[in-house]
């Protein structure tokens, strides 16, 4: 018989429903209502974990920032488009590139060149063994 280990949280919402803090970690809002900032712990002393930076004309992210617990960046997500995005960390910078019919996502090519098909599931098939 597996065991499940539940433990209860205790959320806090900002006056807009944004979630702040609860699950140990401690999230800022900017004045469009954007997450900015999540930091490790329960207020803004604590180490910075991710920033988010919003494109000027866009409602969507351009730039994620992580950073490890000691404070130091880990990596650089632009999403320069959402055909296209780079992430730079120490092991250098990797390019995918995503690809659209009709508006859906059919693949992605990775940074070393392979290609990821995305196939949609036939109506009624849950993809988990069905048959």
């Amino acid at each position: 018989m597996p065991l499940v280990n539940a433990e209860q949280l205790s959320l806090s919402y900002d006056a807009n429903g944004n979630l702040v803090t609860g699950d140990g970690k401690y999230r800022v809002y900017n004045g469009l209502n954007q997450l900015w900032k999540i930091y490790n712990g329960t207020d803004s002393t604590g180490t910075l974990l991710e920033e988010f930076k919003y494109h000027p004309t866009e409602e969507r992210v351009l730039i994620k920032k992580t950073y490890y617990l000691n404070g130091s960046l880990q990596s650089t997500t632009t999403y320069v488009s959402k055909d296209f995005v780079q992430v730079v960390n120490s092991s250098g910078t990797f390019n995918y590139t995503y690809i659209y019919a009709n508006n859906e996502l059919v693949a992605q090519i990775n940074p070393n060149g392979s290609k990821y098909f995305m196939h949609k599931r036939p109506e009624g098939r849950c993809g988990c063994g069905d048959r």
